[in-house]
């Protein structure tokens, strides 16, 4: 995450105040220069008058009165001494003597010589200075601001402050103008494009830079407008399309439960005929009257098998329809396996079928309604029990996996689907059995209780040899 950092106007107004202050610098530094210069010169003109004035009385006396002469003309701030030609200094000066170049030069100039040595002024005067001098006099004086005053400096400080506030005031407001507002404007121009003003036009008074950002951000608000319509007109174009699908959706499966509800009167009327016409029959045979009580017994006997033949039919049909929620609860496939298993035991037709079962050994848990799953198993094992009936080496062998999903195959060693079973053997009412030994709703009604819980039912047939193989795949209950 980016440093926040102040806003544009505070670092605009950092940099004013830098540039201000170097302002400042720079005409203080200018105006020093020129007062210590002027200070100089006017030490120079000081000197100058003071060594011409000494030289005049030097010239109107005799040598011998050199020295009282010097002690009687003392200069503020300056010091005074007298070299003969050999350079050295008069009494009562105790000054150096004189370098032989320094001493030539003011001797054959014939006038003032002016020089700085060692931070010092330096003013050499021949004496005399009409003929041929004998004497060399000379002023050194240290040049320094003795002149300037805070009254002589008060207009240097108001030209220095007066410069320095007209450079910060003609900044900010050129900042301001220039800088601060641009952007300010733009900022509130993004903002409003941001809050979803798409479409606007940005209007800025500017420098160019400023204005072609502008022309920028009214382009990228133009494209998002456009985008937005787009948009717009494809999202109501979608949501026609989808309620144009939902409704030929509705009406696909409108047309496929009266197809399901025409196939389920068809199958009732083909399942319910044989039976009702036979239950008819007996009535009428009970009806005559001239029956004795052993085949009155066994036409009652035959008719009651048959209306619970309708009624098994009937509620199979109802599983089908309707199988209810029930409540799903963590189930041991193996036990559920085991128990189904053991249903099929008093079933005469089933005894001395070899059933095994090969699960592993810790617990491979599912979650589904332990009657529905157990329904399940026992339409899946009464149909591979009639699929190898009369079999000499008749077997189901159940397998078990555990993955992600439970995997349980179910597999006969009878003849397997034909390619019709294959295709329809989950639909209502298909059966490859004889007229009365099957209704055609066992796997149907398997099918459908396993998708309820979330898992699915395929059917094949073996590949190492013949057979069925049915499997059956649920989600693996944590």
């Amino acid at each position: 995450m980016a440093t926040r950092r102040p806003g544009v106007w505070s670092e605009l107004g950092l940099g004013l105040a830098l540039v201000t202050l170097a302002a400042i610098l720079l005409n203080g530094g200018m105006m020093w220069l020129v007062v210590r210069q002027r200070a100089i010169e006017q030490d120079t003109d000081a000197a100058i008058l003071t060594a011409a004035s000494i030289a005049g009385e030097l010239e109107r006396s005799p040598p011998d009165a050199y020295g009282a002469i010097l002690e009687s003309n003392p200069s503020s701030g300056a010091d005074v001494a007298l070299f003969d030609r050999d350079g050295r200094a008069f009494e009562p000066s105790t000054a150096a003597p004189l370098s032989a170049s320094t001493l030539r030069r003011a001797l054959l100039a014939r006038e003032e010589q002016i020089t700085e040595t060692d931070g010092r002024l330096l003013v050499y005067t021949p004496i005399p200075r009409h003929g041929a001098p004998t004497a060399v006099l000379e002023v050194s004086l240290a040049p320094g601001l003795h002149g300037v005053t805070p009254t002589s400096l008060a207009p240097l400080l108001f030209y220095t402050a007066f410069t320095s506030a007209i450079v910060a005031a003609f900044g900010a407001v050129l900042l301001r103008s220039a800088i601060v507002r641009p952007l300010k404007e733009l900022g509130d121009a993004t903002a409003g494009i941001a809050r979803g003003g798409f479409g606007s036009t940005v209007e800025l008074d500017g420098a160019l830079e400023f204005q072609d950002l502008a022309a920028s951000l009214s382009q990228l608000s133009k494209a998002l407008f456009d985008y937005r319509t787009d948009t717009e007109q494809k999202v109501a174009a979608l949501e026609r399309a989808n309620r144009e699908l939902s409704e030929a959706q509705e009406a696909v499966m409108r047309s496929e439960r009266l197809a399901t509800v025409g196939r389920l009167a068809a199958g009732i009327a083909h399942e319910l005929g044989n039976p009702l016409a036979a239950v008819s029959g007996y009535v009428d045979l009970l009806s005559m009257g001239d029956t004795d009580p052993l085949t009155r017994e066994e036409i009652l006997e035959r008719a009651s098998r048959e209306v619970d033949r309708m009624g098994r039919i009937i509620r199979e049909l109802l599983d089908y329809a309707r199988p209810g929620p029930g409540t799903p609860e963590t189930l041991d496939v193996r036990t559920a396996i085991v128990e189904a298993r053991d249903t099929l035991v008093p079933i005469q037709r089933l005894k001395g079928l070899a059933v095994t079962v090969d699960a592993p050994g810790e617990p491979t848990l599912v979650r589904m309604e332990p009657d529905r799953l157990h329904q399940v198993l026992v339409n899946i094992l009464l149909n591979a029990g009639d699929a190898v009936d009369g079999s000499p080496d008749a077997g189901v062998s159940i397998s078990v996996r555990a993955g992600d999903r439970i995997s349980i195959a179910c597999e006969d060693t009878g003849p397997g689907f034909t390619t019709d079973a294959l295709v329809h053997a989950t639909e209502p009412f298909f059966t490859t059995k004889d007229v009365g030994e099957g209704t055609g709703l066992g796997l149907a009604v398997s099918s459908q209780l396993i998708r309820a819980a979330g898992g699915t039912l395929t059917l094949a047939n073996r590949t190492d040899r013949s057979g069925a193989r049915v499997v059956i795949e649920l989600p693996r209950a944590t």
